[in-house]
């Protein structure tokens, strides 16, 4: 025991420290937290000064932290002013002890009480004592010699006084972790993009939560919030990046590529004449011009940016005779262009050993023609080619300045992981605004004073996946594979062989710009019929890539905009189909741009497009823009602010104050609580402690959430300093999910929430409300079986299974009121209704009331909360189970069999509901044109998937085609 003591001391010190002796004590109740004895472990330490020739000597306090490892509580240097007592004491502190040991007992060990009275540099202020006690006299006896030596060597003329001692400041100053300052690489943006109270260790309430790593990762939260919103915005610039990626099939190029790389449409009237630029081939190439490439005439005049025009906050936007590929897409042209391409060469050899650069040079021609005139505004930054993948970096020279620390690498996913068939190519810089529109430098005029501001870090990654519909899982794999492989060199390799390396992770904003080969999880026919009828939306449910996602196999937390573009593949030189794509091949969109963003940047996606009209390859070139707005703030002044709240909040866990919260209430009562009726109130946190407290939410039993699921909180997590205060917003929403389950239990809600203080005791806050049952979210088997309105009901009642009518009362009230006064309402089911009015619908449903009076706008709500109704049952009308059979019916009669497979109550409903759409879909409202197959299958498209609403659990689902036909079979 003794030795490991003092190997767990020794780890803690530098190689120019070294122990003298450790021991273990117990802190006097005076002086310990909560007025309880607590284990200490007090070292004597000795370093030597070789420039005095002698050694000095300091005690260390130490204490346990809750994994029992040891860590520096105080320090107290032994100088002239420094003293020790030490004095005998029959027990502990707070501990009786029988003063006659039982026979044959040995008497038990005298404990020794040491006080420590640290050094006074003011005896006017003469620090507190500190009083401990132990009984490992051996150790003591050493401990008060060698420390008489220290004080002696300390007392002698001339030999140092108070101001020495600079080492002990190593265990005494806090240092900044240097993931908050500006000055180095951020943090990993997986995690930092999580919920904040998702990070935390939340054991149930009573057990231990790991208090030290709970502070640790929300301080650091905190810290970075707040220094952000304390700076001076001494400027904003506003960056504009356009991003895309083109599988080339291994072929030249052969035309324009101006809409792919600018996204702006030539101008009629170009102005401007052409202007030599420069460009590199790759990293560290010297400067090459286009005309030596052989660069196709200008297009077209685009507009140039300054970022002095944008450094003011108030600036206005050049004007320009731009085109936009989008609505405010492009005000301008972009600032920064990267670019990444696949199947750049799909030779053999190249598979194995390529050194050429002709492919790579031809593209870039082709990439600065497609800048028209203005790609004298433009250079070639960086490049990179791994075998068939190629990106490249392209900047206006106005920027140039302000970007910086660019660094490439690449990582194969092909034949054992290394050839360049399948892999991934990376890009990453930083972009760093100047502190002044009228400066081109980093430094003002205050001498020593470097003001440069702070960067921003983008990574681009460039990837091309494993093939064919069924290699999902490997390419999802690629995915992890790849990021984890790509990592910068932090510096050269040869002159630091064991430098470390960055992930792309490691950054503010992630670009994924990729063929990434993820198909459509439907067949040929299907897909080209959704395609000819624009119905993405329904596309996007079967594809790969959003099913990865939502399972959360890969590509969790990055961001894509929705598809509103066509497939990018697979399109064909021969024979082909009307939207241009290839007979023999399924379409899909392979071809992605996807990203993920800090919490504290500002980058919104403008545009997201494919370009059909560059045919070159099978695949077709895909683009987005973004804008990134920058607020410019002083570096220096940013880690200043940092180290000034970091140390403000650092010492949290060796206070011996402990934290408290107090809760302005220990009650919410809501009262009542409707379905899809959000209900919040406010409770105020106070921080009435003289330290700073961390909080967060933890269960309350084992292995329970954290609130029920009919509950949101806001926030979950936090820090407070000292007399600050915090609003937490408490809101209950019920869902069809949620109403599922509260439609059969009391109507009384519950929850205890319990508040735990970091270093502290735990609140708890008492939520209670009313809850109001709904026949929405609750089975048509329980509808038939209620004697009235659900809110008329008991919970007995409701659950009994008594008598039944034949459909639910709530489903014939909409559809017979709708029979009356609706068929000839022009719009229904198809436009949309207000919010309030479905709830007033809804009421009159759950208690019997009348419905509102006649008009259209309660016509079409009618409508709605029928659709609603629906859609909220907690298994769809036609069950799972039948969605196959139904899909494989060929005709009506076979449709017509498959009833017989359902409950009664559901078949009665389906007749009813199906035979007054086929009534509806007859009738030629006012303002419509013609009536018959259009509205029915319109019809059909709004009911077949809340008829056939597919199971969580069930992918991929049966065909939307099949639903609506099978559908039709009965409203047609």
């Amino acid at each position: 025991m003794a030795e490991k003591l003092q190997n767990d001391v020794k780890s803690l010190l530098r190689p120019s420290e070294e122990l003298t002796v450790a021991l273990q004590a117990l802190q006097s109740p005076d002086d310990a937290q909560g007025g309880f004895e607590q284990d200490r472990v007090l070292a004597l330490v000795k370093h030597r000064n070789k420039a005095l020739g002698i050694d000095e000597g300091s005690v260390f306090v130490l204490k346990y932290k809750l994994d029992d490892t040891l860590q520096v509580s105080r320090v107290y240097p032994i100088i002239r002013s420094f003293a020790l007592s030490t004095a005998q004491s029959p027990r502990s502190f707070g501990q009786s002890v029988n003063m006659v040991p039982a026979p044959g007992q040995a008497p038990a060990p005298a404990d020794f009480t040491l006080t420590i009275q640290p050094a006074s540099y003011d005896d006017a202020a003469r620090p507190k004592s500190i009083i401990l006690s132990t009984r490992d006299i051996t150790r003591l006896r050493v401990f008060l010699a060698e420390s008489k030596r220290f004080k002696e060597q300390a007392s002698l003329p001339d030999t140092f006084d108070e101001s020495t001692f600079p080492w002990i400041s190593h265990y005494t100053v806090k240092r900044i972790p240097e993931h908050l300052l500006c000055t180095t690489s951020p943090s990993d943006l997986r995690t930092l993009v999580q919920p904040l109270h998702t990070r935390l260790s939340t054991p149930p309430a009573g057990e231990t939560v790991n208090d030290y790593a709970n502070i640790e990762i929300v301080r650091d939260d905190w810290i970075r919030g707040r220094a952000a919103a304390e700076q001076e915005i001494k400027g904003r610039i506003d960056v504009r990046i356009r991003v895309g990626t083109f599988n080339v099939n291994g072929k030249m190029p052969s035309q324009d590529l101006a809409a792919w790389v600018s996204g702006l449409q030539p101008s009629r009237n170009p102005e401007r004449a052409d202007r030599p630029s420069l460009l590199r081939r790759s990293e560290g190439d010297e400067l090459i011009r286009p005309g030596d490439m052989g660069l196709l005439p200008p297009l077209r005049r685009l507009s140039s940016f300054s970022i002095d025009d944008t450094i003011n906050l108030n600036a206005n936007q050049s004007s320009s005779t731009i085109e936009p590929e989008s609505d405010q897409s492009l005000e301008r042209n972009p600032d920064i262009i990267v670019l990444g391409f696949q199947e750049v060469d799909l030779s053999t050899e190249a598979l194995l050993y390529s050194t050429s650069t002709a492919r790579e040079d031809a593209w870039c021609a082709s990439v600065f023609a497609g800048l028209g005139a203005a790609r004298g505004d433009y250079v070639k930054l960086a490049s990179k080619q791994l075998v068939g993948m190629l990106m490249m970096m392209i900047v206006k020279t106005s920027i140039l300045p302000y970007v910086g620390e660019i660094k490439l690498t690449a990582a194969g996913a092909g034949i054992m992981g290394m050839m360049g068939n399948k892999g991934g190519t990376a890009l990453r810089f930083t972009i760093t605004p100047p502190l002044s529109a009228s400066t081109d430098t980093y430094t003002n005029s205050n001498p020593g004073t470097v003001s440069r501001a702070k960067s921003t870090t983008l990574t681009f990654v460039n990837a091309h996946l494993a093939a064919f519909d069924e290699m999902v899982d490997k390419r999802d794999a690629d995915y992890h594979d790849i990021g984890r492989r790509l990592r910068f060199d932090s510096g050269p390799r040869d002159s630091n062989p064991n430098a470390d390396t960055t992930g792309i992770w490691e950054s503010d904003i992630v670009v994924w710009m990729v063929n990434l080969n993820y198909r459509i999880d439907l067949n040929d026919q299907e897909v080209r019929a959704l395609l000819k009828a624009g119905e993405l939306d329904v596309l996007q449910k079967f594809d790969q890539l959003k099913n990865s996602q939502r399972g959360k196999t890969a590509f969790e937390g990055l961001v894509e905009l929705p598809l509103t573009h066509l497939p990018s593949y697979r399109y064909g030189s021969g024979a082909a189909d009307e939207l241009g794509y290839d007979i023999k091949r399924k379409p899909a969109w392979t071809d992605r741009i996807l990203h993920m963003q800090h919490l504290n940047t500002r980058l919104e996606q403008l545009s997201y497009t494919c370009h059909p009209e560059i045919a070159m390859s099978d695949h077709r070139p895909v683009a987005a823009n973004f804008r990134l707005e920058m607020d410019v703030l002083d570096a220096n002044a940013y880690n200043d602010t940092v180290d000034k709240l970091y140390r403000s909040v650092s010492s949290m866990e060796e206070s011996d104050e402990a934290s408290h919260l107090h809760l302005d209430s220990s009650e919410i009562h809501f009262g009542k609580i409707f379905y899809q009726q959000p209900a919040t109130r406010i409770v105020t946190l106070e921080n009435r402690s003289k330290v700073p407290c961390v909080f967060h939410f933890i269960p309350l039993n084992s292995d329970g959430p954290l609130h029920p699921e009919w509950l949101r909180i806001s926030p979950m997590a936090g820090l407070m300093l000292p007399n600050e205060s915090a609003a937490l917003e408490v809101t209950i929403c019920v869902d069809s999910g949620v109403a599922c389950g509260l439609n059969t239990v009391s109507q009384d809600l519950h929850a205890t929430l319990v508040l735990h203080s970091a270093m502290g005791s735990d609140a708890f806050l008492l939520v209670t409300g009313e809850y109001q049952y709904t026949c929405f979210a609750t089975p048509l088997s329980r509808l038939v079986r209620t004697s009235g309105p659900i809110r008329t009901q008991t919970l007995g009642n409701i659950l009994a299974s008594g008598s039944t009518v034949n459909a639910p009362r709530e489903i014939m009230r909409l559809i017979n009121w709708m029979m009356t006064y609706a068929t000839q309402v022009h719009g229904l089911f198809i436009k949309p209704a207000e919010a309030t009015d479905i709830f007033q619908i809804r009421e009159c449903l759950d208690t019997g009331a009348d419905f509102p009076q006649y008009d259209d706008r309660v016509a079409l709500a009618m409508a709605q909360t029928l659709l609603h109704l629906f859609d909220s049952l907690p298994e769809s009308l036609i069950p799972t189970a039948l969605h196959a059979q139904c899909a494989h019916a060929r005709n009506r009669d076979e449709a017509f069999e498959l009833l017989g497979e359902l409950p009664n109550e559901v078949v009665n409903v389906w007749i009813s509901v199906t035979a007054f759409l086929h009534y509806v879909a007859q009738q030629q409202c006012p303002g419509e044109a013609e009536i018959g197959t259009k509205k029915t299958e319109e019809l059909a498209v709004l009911f077949a998937p809340v008829f056939f609403r597919d199971a969580t659990w069930s992918y991929p689902p049966i065909s939307p085609v099949k639903k609506r036909e099978f559908v039709l079979y009965f409203i047609g």
